[in-house]
């Protein structure tokens, strides 16, 4: 069969509805951890080319991070597995592989909980299921992430920080959602530095802002160059002389990006401490507000030594992306 016909097999998958809201009032809470997949899939394909498949794609490694971490930790399942406990978990990609049945692939959310991620995955047989695979790659990780960027942002919005949030309307003409755990550490007329402290590890969020002069504000090495010389004034070190920079053996990745309407350029990569022993991954975003003519950015930064870092950049990415000019 061609490359041609399988495409208009393609064609035909179908992107569902969700259903209605009243009935999401009577789902339960989704389980499982953040970043994981329950895969249903028999044995013989996860040990096959399709696990390998499914294992290149979700288990990549996770970008701009101080150590390897995948994009998502799978568990799978054979559908004999699959039972009713397991439908509340909070992303399922589930394989069916028959004699017969046309590449399909299906997304929905909120089946059988909330806030859920489905997709449903079906062919004749492996070597179909491995086109539709490879062909459906990026919009299968999207539709993830977005899905675990949403569960983020639905625990930021449970209890916000009223007060800070008000201070960045009135002062900065910004909106931001910011959770309750978050204080405000420093500020001055363009930049405000907020701080999350737990027993383990540290989350801050910083935003500043400049002027707009021209284009070549977005790329990566004006925003790079931009964005240690405001770290180097306003987020000193413990130790005399120490300041936050940009981790220039890493090198910083650069995405540009449409979000709700607002075009961003992400940027990820590695920060460390002049003159003392401290670092993490940050990711920021930066956005033209036009009715100001100015720049904004706003980032936020990780401190937890020796461990996993995947999901606070995650919990930081959802808050970020809320950013918008008043």
């Amino acid at each position: 069969m061609t490359k041609n016909i399988y495409l208009l097999l393609f064609s035909l998958v179908l992107f569902s509805c969700n259903g209605d809201k009243n009935s999401k009032l009577h789902l339960p809470s989704v389980n499982g951890k953040s970043g994981e997949i329950l895969l249903i899939l028999e044995e013989d394909y996860w040990n096959d080319s399709i696990g390998k498949h499914f294992k290149d794609i979700l288990m990549s490694e996770t970008p701009a991070l101080p150590q390897d971490e995948p994009l998502f930790d799978i568990s799978q399942i054979p559908n004999e597995g699959f039972t009713k406990v397991m439908q509340a978990s909070r992303n399922i990609i589930r394989v069916n592989i028959q004699e017969g049945l046309k590449p399909a692939i299906n997304f929905r959310k909120d089946v059988w909980a909330a806030p859920q991620a489905i997709i449903k995955m079906q062919a004749g047989n492996e070597a179909d299921f491995l086109v539709l695979l490879d062909t459906y790659s990026t919009k299968i990780v999207d539709f993830l992430l977005e899905a675990e960027r949403h569960r983020n942002l639905l625990r930021a919005q449970q209890y916000e920080a009223i007060e800070i949030e008000r201070k960045l309307k009135s002062k900065y003409n910004i909106d931001m959602i910011i959770p309750e755990d978050f204080q405000l550490y420093s500020e001055r007329k363009d930049f405000v530095w907020l701080s999350k402290e737990t027993r383990n590890y540290q989350m801050g969020i910083v935003v500043y802002y400049y002027n707009y002069t021209d284009t070549a504000t977005f790329t990566k090495e004006y925003l790079i160059n931009k964005r240690d010389s405001v770290l180097k004034v306003n987020i000193p070190g413990a130790n005399k002389g120490s300041y936050m920079t940009t981790e220039r053996r890493v090198e910083p990745l650069l995405t540009h990006l449409k979000f709700k309407g607002q075009y961003f350029a992400e940027v990820r990569g590695i920060w460390d401490m002049v003159n003392d022993a401290m670092g993490g991954p940050f990711v920021s975003y930066t956005m033209l507000d036009k009715k100001n003519n100015r720049i904004i950015t706003a980032e936020g930064f990780v401190y937890y030594p020796n461990n996993n870092k995947r999901e606070l950049v995650r919990q930081l990415e959802a808050i970020l992306l809320t950013l918008k000019v008043k």
